[in-house]
């Protein structure tokens, strides 16, 4: 590869996420920038929004730009305008340590309840309104990452990955569970890949060919 382009930002990057000609970097102390690369020797910072600090994952839903916080929930952030994204509001104020995924139609989160219990959310989007939530349940603490691949949600837990479907938009139903060891901190869905990345640095791979059972 042929480095082609930079740009700077002072803080601590949290994600990157782009569309069309569009990049987005959500920064821990900065909030939100957004660049564009239609020439990309020389990218151009179009608009910059202030967001409150412990920013901690975003995701694109729509025109809806979805930012998932350390202490305050949710913030929706409308993205049509790509010069001026403004604040359109806020999901789940209770819940803590936000992760979001998005596929297709469905904002997916994950948080800590006020009762010390993770909780996972789905919502749809709407075309004239916020996203409605459609599912909700409780789980255990000692859930670290979230991926969602075509309607399964994986989720990495102490010991093993659960894997888990939206059977209706009432209710979310376990189907899978996959152990990959001890001390797991973060893994990548790419194709049929898993990769499971643990605290000691090393790296599990495993076949995702049929994703109600890796291995």
């Amino acid at each position: 590869p042929v480095l082609i382009g930079t740009v700077s930002l002072s803080g601590n990057i949290v994600s990157l996420i782009s569309w069309g000609e569009q990049v987005a970097a959500l920064e821990r102390g900065g909030g939100l920038y957004v660049f564009n690369f239609r020439n990309a020797r020389a990218p151009q910072l179009i608009s910059h929004i202030e967001l409150p600090d412990g920013l901690e994952s975003f995701a694109l839903l729509g025109e809806t730009l979805v930012v998932g916080t350390e202490k305050t929930g949710i913030f929706l952030l409308d993205v049509r305008n790509v010069h001026e994204p403004k604040t359109i509001g806020n999901l789940l104020g209770g819940i803590i340590n936000v992760k979001v995924k998005t596929w297709g139609n469905r904002l997916y989160a994950m948080g800590i309840e006020p009762g010390k219990r993770h909780a996972l959310c789905v919502f749809e989007n709407e075309a004239d309104g916020p996203p409605r939530q459609i599912s909700r349940i409780s789980l255990e603490l000692g859930t670290y990452a979230l991926e969602i691949w075509n309607d399964l949600i994986y989720l990495l837990q102490e010991h093993a990955v659960a894997i888990w479907k939206v059977e209706d938009p009432q209710g979310i139903k376990r189907v899978g569970h996959l152990p990959v060891g001890t001390s797991p901190s973060s893994m990548i869905v790419s194709g049929n890949d898993l990769f499971i990345l643990f605290d000691n640095g090393i790296a599990r791979y495993f076949d995702f060919s049929n994703p109600l059972a890796p291995k």
